[in-house]
This record gives C-alpha cells, structure tokens and sequence, in this order.
C-alpha cells in the first residue's frame, strides 16, 4: 500500500496535469471566443452589406412606385379625356338623332304635297278628259 507522501506526490501530479489542462482549455476556450468573435464581425459586415442592398432595392422600388404613379395619373388624364369625346360623341348623336327625325319630318311632308300635287294634276287631267 503506498504511503500518504507517496499518495499526495500522486494526487499533486494529477492536480499539474488538470491544471494544465484546464489552462489548455482556457486558452482554447479564449482562442475560440476570439474566433467567434472574429467570425462574428465578419457576418455582421456581410448582413450591413446585405442591409445595403435592400436599401437599394427598396430605393427602386419607390422610384418604380413613383413612375407608376405618374403611369396611372397619365392614364387618368387619358380616361379624362376620352369621358370628354364620350360626351362630345353623345351630344353629336343627339344632335344626329334631332337632325335624322327632322329630315323625316320633312320627307314625310315633301312626298305629302308631292303626292297631292300629283294627285291634283291627275283630277285636273281626268276632269278635263272627262267633261
């Protein structure tokens, strides 16, 4: 059985090599921090990059927003105008619908008193051959 020197000499080496260890660990653990951290700050200058680029984007976006826009007021103005020749169009036909009803009007009499016209020289006619 070994003695308790020989006991404590054992347990001092054990306790060197876990304090060696555990420093190794400490320093792997700050070497692995470091290179969290390191990696870190390089996914942070990656992600303000890609930050960047959708500000751009959305910078277009509004510029493309704005010209469609300026689209559909154009297309309002255009809407605007063609309501102006819809109601111009309607007041011609109205006026083509007046005019068409007084032609006929007029027709409709022009061949009255040419029919009675006619009609008198056909009586005056058969009245003289007849008498």
């Amino acid at each position: 059985m070994p003695t308790i020197e020989e006991r404590v000499a054992y347990l001092e080496g054990r306790f060197g090599e876990h304090s060696r260890t555990t420093d190794g660990l400490r320093d792997d653990i700050s070497a692995l921090r470091d290179e969290l951290s390191r990696r870190f700050s390089q996914v942070d200058g990656r992600f303000e990059q890609v930050d960047k680029r959708f500000e751009q984007v959305d910078k277009r976006f509004e510029q493309v927003d704005k010209r469609f826009e300026q689209v559909d007021s154009r297309f309002e103005q255009v809407d605007e105008r063609f309501d102006s020749i819809d109601r111009r169009l309607d007041r011609h036909d109205e006026r083509f619908d007046s005019l068409d009803a007084k032609v006929e009007r007029h027709f409709t009499w022009l061949v009255g008193l040419q029919m009675g016209g006619l009609i008198a020289v056909f009586s005056a006619i058969i009245g003289l051959y007849f008498k």
